[in-house]
């Protein structure tokens, strides 16, 4: 199941590639002495965070639900476990709906690295949102890989297949995997986060 059409796709790795450019050309600009933080640099990074976070809240959510449809399955109970996991898919969607908003968060902050004045907070200030690129792309990945495991997973519980439900285990892990990899980059993200506040 395809969650967006081919033009979000384009549109996003447009929106990453500027930020990715942004940053190559970020080392090669000379440096602002203005000290005061810019304002558009601030109000990105608190809106990218609280973003960031609730992709992560939506993919807990989602993998609960999808827990959940697995207990059901061992249950013989098909139709509330498929109900569970189309409910799985629409978390997911509102959270892979979230990665355009982050992405256009991100890209200011790039643009604005500049203008901050003090190199140590550039720099820490440049991982972050360096991290956060990380964290879309993983997520782009996790959306495909849950899309994957959910297409045989109701085909399992629908047909009653032992040969579909183990293929669907074996996605399981992946798709765990991934979760965990953008739990991981979200967290990274808010401790440099931090650092940035506690940075001179």
């Amino acid at each position: 199941m395809k969650i967006r059409g081919k033009t979000y796709f384009l549109w996003l790795a447009v929106i990453l590639a500027a930020i990715f450019a942004v940053l190559a050309v970020y080392f090669l600009v000379p440096k602002v002495s203005n000290p005061v933080l810019p304002v558009n640099f601030l109000t990105a990074r608190q809106n990218a965070a609280a973003i960031s976070q609730k992709i992560v809240d939506l993919t807990v959510v989602t993998n609960q639900k999808i827990s959940a449809a697995n207990s059901l399955d061992l249950k013989n109970d098909s139709g509330p476990a498929l109900a569970l996991i189309k409910e799985a898919r629409a978390s997911n969607n509102e959270a892979y709906a979230e990665t355009s908003a982050l992405a256009v968060y991100l890209q200011q902050m790039a643009a604005s690295l500049n203008k901050i004045s003090s190199r140590s907070k550039q720099q820490v200030a440049y991982e972050a949102v360096a991290i956060e690129l990380s964290l879309v792309s993983e997520f782009i990945v996790y959306t495909q890989k849950l899309n994957g495991f959910l297409d045989v997973l109701s085909r399992a519980i629908a047909d009653d297949s032992f040969v579909l439900r183990q293929a669907a285990s074996g996605d399981l892990a992946a798709v765990n995997s991934q979760a965990q990899k953008i739990n991981a980059l979200n967290s990274e993200f808010l401790r440099r986060i931090q650092i940035f506040d506690s940075t001179n």
